[in-house]
């Protein structure tokens, strides 16, 4: 499996959701334009004193092209 894939298969949501962010280049200030919430809701979610709502974990999977599933739930947890 590639090392990379691993890696993330291994984060939580606030850190797959942070690294995804950055390695697409993207600030927190424009992934919360992207996504349409505010930027200390971006803080929340990274740092993982908050989760989103569906609504929203549906945005951030359609701006990173990737699944809600994938996000959320651990390697086991599928």
């Amino acid at each position: 499996m590639d090392k990379q894939l691993l890696r993330f298969i291994q984060m939580s949501l606030p850190k797959r959701f942070a690294q995804l962010r950055k390695e697409q280049g993207l600030t927190q200030q424009q992934m919360a334009e992207m996504v349409g919430i505010h930027l200390t809701q971006v803080k929340r979610y990274e740092s993982g004193q908050a989760q989103p709502s569906i609504e929203i974990l549906k945005k951030i999977a359609l701006a990173f092209h990737t699944t809600t599933d994938w996000l959320v739930f651990e390697e086991g947890e599928r």
